[in-house]
């Protein structure tokens, strides 16, 4: 039997806000990871941007380690942990909200 590459046929349910529904109506995308910076930034220089809509867009694009940093107040890798188990939680807790 020969490997193969292929990605399994699963589709994932991801809750967005309607403000990030709109963003990718407006970017002309399907999801938030192919949102690119300069789209992001064009949306927000013509739209109020959200604390919501913020964090559903750096859960798909990571902001660099120097800002990471500036943000957590952390250095290095402990900058970047303290990010992604943030997006973990929120990642948890719209699972959970789903459920209700």
């Amino acid at each position: 039997m020969a490997a193969t590459n292929a990605k399994p046929d699963v589709t994932v349910h991801i809750l967005l806000s309607p403000k990030a529904l709109e963003m990718l109506r407006v970017a002309g995308e399907n999801h938030l990871r192919n949102v690119t910076d300069e789209e992001w930034s064009r949306y927000a220089a013509q739209h109020t941007v959200s604390e919501t809509l913020c964090a559903e867009f750096w859960s798909w694009h990571p902001p660099d380690q120097g800002f990471l940093e500036l943000i957590s107040g952390r250095e290095g890798a402990r900058a970047q942990i303290e990010y992604w188990e943030a997006v973990c939680r929120r990642s948890t807790d719209q699972q959970f909200l789903r459920t209700l």
